[in-house]
């Protein structure tokens, strides 16, 4: 079988499966004990999130492991929500359906508004269109940065350059990007990932909430991850999926080139296939 269905999820790696397994065998403590072993588990994690950190451009203190894409979405939207008395969020309708479990739920149990973004012929929420859509009770913004069915970008950083200067945390859902396409996501308020979509372990995920950003946890007397999350950390998947992110992240170029290449020759042979003439020299390629 040949496997193409990497939108819903990557193999493994196999680097990423070796060092599952070593650590798994290895450094099975409980990462917040204060013995010998639970101080090795722990410094683990601390080394995996310096080197995210290292890759991403973002403080160490604002990453949260969670046990992947929808609960990081879920989690995130809720605490950036949760950090303001606005009740307005905007959203585009392209989202994850974990965005928009979120939003009912906070729509329904907290008399949140819900404000649909409208998008261009294209699919894109424009800075004119965002510009347009803020108003003064907009308490934050939640727009996708790669649709996995229409493959659809986002311009996250010209949309973030609208919402920062009005004071608006934007919250991207960056599961279906990052690792596969070049994004700036340093001065977010908040991102979402999955480290199943680029090669590492599934119920694994990353939030990241900026320390800038005024956020609210949803749970009272919590001591882990900063108060974000309860719950004994994975620490076998939290290594295997820093390693496959720093893979994917190296490869992240070549891999972008040669799926341009295969999207290019697809597009040829189809043109040939039911038009029986080739596009134009001029023909543009999208790479995702």
């Amino acid at each position: 079988m040949i496997y193409f269905d990497h939108v819903a999820t990557t193999p493994m790696s196999q680097e990423a499966l070796d060092t599952y397994r070593e650590v798994a065998e290895n450094f099975f403590a409980n990462s917040e004990s204060l013995h010998q072993a639970g101080n090795a588990a722990g410094q683990l994690v601390e080394e995996a999130k310096q080197k995210i950190s290292d890759l991403l451009a973002i403080p160490t203190e604002g990453l949260v492991f969670t046990s992947g894409g929808t609960e990081a979405n879920q989690l995130g939207i809720r605490c950036l929500a949760a950090g303001t008395a606005k009740k307005e969020i905007l959203v585009s309708p392209l989202e994850h359906s974990s965005v928009y479990q979120i939003l009912n739920y906070l729509a329904d149990t907290a008399a949140y508004q819900i404000k649909f973004l409208p998008v261009d012929q294209k699919g894109h929420v424009t800075p004119a269109i965002l510009k347009q859509a803020i108003s003064d009770q907009t308490g934050l913004i939640v727009i996708q940065a790669v649709n996995a069915i229409t493959g659809i970008v986002q311009d996250i950083h010209a949309l973030n350059e609208v919402a920062k200067p009005a004071g608006i945390p934007l919250f991207v859902d960056a599961v279906q990007g990052l690792a596969k396409i070049p994004l700036n996501l340093s001065e977010l308020a908040g991102f979402s990932a999955s480290a199943h979509k680029f090669n590492g372990p599934k119920s694994c995920g990353l939030l990241y909430l900026s320390p800038q950003v005024i956020t609210k946890a949803p749970y009272k007397y919590v001591f882990q991850q900063n108060g974000f999350l309860p719950g004994t950390l994975a620490v076998p998947e939290i290594v295997s999926a820093t390693v496959a992110l720093s893979a994917a992240w190296q490869a992240m170029d070549r891999n972008l080139k040669h799926v341009g290449r295969l999207k290019k020759q697809l597009l040829l042979r189809w043109h040939r296939r039911f038009d029986r003439s080739p596009p134009g020299p001029n023909i543009r390629v999208s790479a995702v």
